[in-house]
């Protein structure tokens, strides 16, 4: 019952992360490794985990102008690729 308890009993040797589960410990070991298992099999794009590569394949169903853009709410600026978002809001 660790979940219930707060206690998280893995934590990561590179910084101040802990973990519930022993899993999500090894997956966060990615962000230090540089790891990249999830491929794209259309375009051979690497991704660290599997939301981000399954996020990316549906990148190659739509035309690139019927992608889903992504808006700055402070300037107005238009990605259409999350992750360059993600990154262009951590500038604000």
């Amino acid at each position: 019952m660790k979940t219930h308890t707060g206690e998280r009993p893995y934590q990561c040797e590179h910084c101040d992360k802990a973990f519930v589960q022993k899993c999500n410990l090894q997956r966060h070991y990615r962000v230090h490794t540089g790891e990249k298992p999830y491929q794209c099999k259309i375009c051979d794009k690497r991704f660290s985990q599997s939301n981000g590569l399954k996020a990316h394949e549906l990148t190659h169903r739509k035309p690139a102008k019927e992608l889903e853009e992504f808006v700055c709410t402070v300037c107005g600026k238009k990605f259409k690729s999350f992750s360059n978002y993600k990154k262009h809001m951590q500038l604000h």
